[in-house]
């Protein structure tokens, strides 16, 4: 068995993220003792990348876009070929239920679902569905600076190779991947390409620039519509900007005044330099990009007043 707490045990002492909130986990419909919530080795969702995932912000104790979410939690299992065993507002009502368990205000709260283990046969139809979810408290004050991009190395694909709507561990391999690159190459994060060689996203953010009042962002063919993106769309439009979903080329950055990544871990994050591997953009104004970061609070705390 592969427990929580070896998974825990061995993480970096350097991790912004505390596990004393995390003491108990909803599991296949039961609350149970972290410690008691153990994962067989040969699961076949740990095996053949069969496991759907969310990542949802939790503040002052409530989750944002929580119904979004879950909605898009059980859209990614189907997408590869799993259907929850749980409705969406079964998931829902347990998350809350989760956070008041372990006393969690702010923090981080991530939902899996995924195939068991009682096949290995790659089709993988015979193994049972199983959900759980797991919570734990997580400073809400993201580091200050501005990030720098480089060009990752592999190249975003979608249909009809793999939907690109699907938040699943395979999607993750690469994420993965780019980012190390990045870090190991003295870089925060990485601008990756859709095999049409147009910018599609970060690693796992959603990627927007700003030109005077308009806001550009790629479109979701090669990208995760995300959440917190969307929001941001909306922000800007009342706001008075336009917004353009498009492709982007690669030598547009040169022509662009600021950028920015968005996403439910990040929020939103100023990108000040852009490593291509033919040309190099500085932003060095982020006066835009920190407006919309006070609009996003903003928007944040008047979800939370509803």
């Amino acid at each position: 068995m592969l427990t929580n707490n070896y998974i825990y045990n061995k993480m970096s002492t350097s991790a912004q993220i505390s596990y004393s909130n995390n003491q108990y986990i909803w599991l296949n419909g039961k609350f149970v003792h972290q410690e008691d919530a153990n994962i067989p080795i040969l699961t076949h969702g740990f095996h053949y990348a069969g496991l759907a995932f969310e990542g949802i912000k939790c503040y002052d104790g409530k989750p944002f876009k929580l119904i979004e979410h879950i909605a898009r939690l059980i859209q990614s299992a189907e997408l590869i070929g799993i259907k929850s065993p749980y409705s969406s507002d079964e998931i829902q009502n347990n998350i809350n239920i989760l956070l008041q368990k372990n006393n969690i205000v702010n923090g981080y709260i991530r939902p899996l679902i995924w195939r068991g283990a009682e096949t290995m046969k790659i089709d993988g139809l015979s193994c049972s569905i199983n959900v759980a979810i797991t919570a734990w408290t997580s400073s809400m004050q993201e580091e200050n600076r501005a990030f720098s991009l480089c060009e990752a190395p592999f190249r975003k694909i979608g249909m009809p190779f793999l939907p690109s709507q699907t938040k699943c561990s395979t999607t993750y391999t690469m994420a993965t991947l780019c980012k190390q690159y990045a870090i190991e190459n003295g870089f925060d994060d990485v601008v990756m390409l859709d095999i049409n060689g147009h910018i599609a996203e970060a690693s796992v953010a959603n990627i927007f620039f700003i030109k005077d009042q308009t806001l550009y962002t790629p479109t979701s063919e090669f990208a995760l519509n995300g959440i917190t993106k969307q929001v941001i769309i909306k922000i800007a439009i009342n706001q008075g900007f336009l917004v353009e979903e498009r492709n982007i080329d690669i030598e547009e950055i040169d022509n662009f005044d600021e950028c920015f990544l968005t996403g439910t871990a990040l929020e939103i994050k100023n990108v000040n330099d852009i490593k291509m591997k033919n040309m190099r953009k500085k932003y060095p104004k982020n006066f835009k990009s920190n407006t919309f970061k006070v609009l996003y609070q903003n928007y944040i705390k008047q979800y939370n007043a509803q």
